[in-house]
């Protein structure tokens, strides 16, 4: 008794393969096309002839993806490196603050100590509040435009990189040297219910991304806004 079941199944095994030969046959360049292929296929290797097997092709993309690999693997121990060193700046950037008695020492010895500790050129901080400003350009009114406007962008408590700031805003954060901010990093200060904003600019373009990682300034930007709130009150 013949099992047609498998005789069938043998003919359309043969068929798709028959299919398969002539699609290589008009499409040579398929497998250059589709390398991820080749570390799948199981070829014997031949040794006569110049023509590169499909084994050594093989062994070429598995190095290939070795290579990217291990420069992945690298960029990886690069980043925890620069993260490592940023937190510990960070770190000292906090102890420093917790000393801070009074909102003029405060306000006056944050920014140069956290350009230092980023390695940028610009570090602005406004904060809104009901008292009277005086002489202190930090401190503006809660219902000020501008204000209003950057407070919106970190209203979810997270930091931001906004490349795309209009002159006005950059020129509101930074006076003159807004002309030459090329890359813009907005902090909460006191995460989701900010009471204003860490404003950090550098002369590079690029040197904030929105797929940077953002949670050592989110954690600064929560603690300098506890301690200016108390030192607000």
């Amino acid at each position: 008794m013949v099992d047609t079941k498998t005789d069938a199944l043998t003919e359309t095994e043969l068929e798709l393969e028959q299919q398969v030969v002539a699609f290589l046959t008009r499409n040579p360049d398929f497998l250059q096309r589709h390398q991820q292929l080749l570390a799948l296929l199981d070829i014997a290797h031949d040794q006569d002839g110049d023509t590169v097997s499909l084994i050594e092709r093989q062994v070429q993309v598995l190095r290939s993806q070795q290579r990217s690999h291990n420069q992945q693997l690298q960029d990886l121990v690069t980043t925890a490196r620069d993260n490592e060193r940023l937190a510990d700046r960070l770190h000292r950037v906090t102890l420093e603050a917790a000393g801070f008695d009074q909102l003029d020492h405060a306000l006056e010895s944050l920014p140069p100590l956290i350009r230092e500790s980023l390695d940028v050129q610009q570090v602005v901080i406004r904060i809104a509040s009901d008292e009277p400003a005086g002489a202190r350009p930090e401190i503006v009114p809660p219902g000020d435009a501008e204000f209003s406007d950057l407070r919106a962008r970190v209203s979810h408590g997270r930091s931001v990189s906004d490349d795309r700031l209009p002159p006005a805003l950059l020129r509101y954060l930074f006076g003159q040297a807004g002309n030459q901010v090329a890359a813009c990093m907005l902090i909460p200060l006191g995460g989701r219910h900010p009471i204003g904003m860490l404003a950090v600019g550098s002369d590079t373009a690029g040197r904030f991304s929105a797929t940077q990682g953002t949670l050592y300034l989110d954690r600064l930007g929560q603690v300098l806004g506890a301690g200016l709130r108390r030192l607000l009150v």
